[in-house]
């Protein structure tokens, strides 16, 4: 095939801090979509649960932190409840 449309294949579309995004074509029937059909390909970035479990944690504590302190008054904020719900 065309080098430049193997490269092309293999840039992606769209990025972003959990995943990247590529364009491609089904080689097999897949479904209700026939061979050749343009789909999207979403490729999480490596040990990005790990990393997303991390940030949680580290928000969770700087949240309490903060609302633990008396003279700011910030527990109208409920941050600690809204970094728990996600």
């Amino acid at each position: 095939g065309d080098p430049r449309r193997k490269k092309q294949a293999i840039s992606p579309i769209g990025s972003g801090c959990i995943a990247q995004v590529y364009k491609a074509r089904l080689k097999k029937a897949s479904g209700l979509l026939p061979v050749g059909s343009e789909v999207a390909i979403k490729v999480t970035h490596p040990n990005i649960l790990h990393k997303v479990c991390v940030d949680f944690y580290i928000l969770n504590k700087i949240s309490s932190w903060i609302e633990a302190i008396p003279y700011i008054n910030l527990n109208y904020l409920s941050m600690k409840d809204s970094v728990e719900q996600f």
